[in-house]
């Protein structure tokens, strides 16, 4: 059971109300305004549960020095009174690699790895009572088969030089992409 205080941040949490078995328990809470909760009022509140994983998240594949991006499904995660819940990712050992970056907002996963290696990603969602719950993925990430050259995107106009004078030219960005 949660009751929320005057400051949303404090919360008061009763484990286990008073039963036969256990008859210790609240036996009422008085307000300052007057108003008094029985411990029938108070056995009658709803009580919050945790999110629930309501879509197991699917293995993700990606290749080194390439950029991969994927979105968590709407509808992962729910919760059964509605209340909003935050997302947070990490590895089994710790934070997320540092090429890996998670978008809480949007459940968004993007980068480019730069090491072949299999990463175990849990992904939770926390309520405003703190109550979570999460699910693991694999990202696998893979070496390419070959290395293959990059393709042409937009041709390079011709350049002229002279000799004994400085030259300097920039391709241009979106020039080249790897070939997948």
């Amino acid at each position: 059971l949660h009751l929320r205080l005057a400051d949303p941040a404090d919360e008061l949490v009763i484990t286990q109300a008073g039963t036969e078995e256990s008859p210790w328990g609240v036996d009422q809470v008085v307000f300052s305004d007057g108003r008094i909760w029985t411990r029938a009022d108070l056995a009658a509140l709803p009580t919050n549960s945790a999110p629930t994983l309501a879509a197991p998240i699917v293995d993700q594949s990606a290749t080194t020095h390439l950029p991969v991006g994927f979105s968590l499904p709407a509808g992962t995660f729910a919760d059964a009174q509605g209340d909003p819940f935050t997302l947070s990712a990490s590895t089994s050992s710790g934070p997320l690699p540092a090429w890996l970056q998670f978008d809480p907002l949007t459940g968004t996963f993007s980068g480019t790895p730069l090491s072949a290696g299999n990463f175990v990603i849990n992904v939770a969602a926390t309520d405003g009572f703190g109550r979570a719950v999460s699910d693991e993925f694999n990202l696998a990430v893979s070496a390419p088969a070959t290395n293959v050259a990059p393709t042409l995107l937009v041709p390079l106009a011709d350049q002229i030089a002279q000799d004994l004078l400085a030259f300097s030219y920039t391709v241009p960005a979106g020039a080249f992409a790897e070939k997948t």
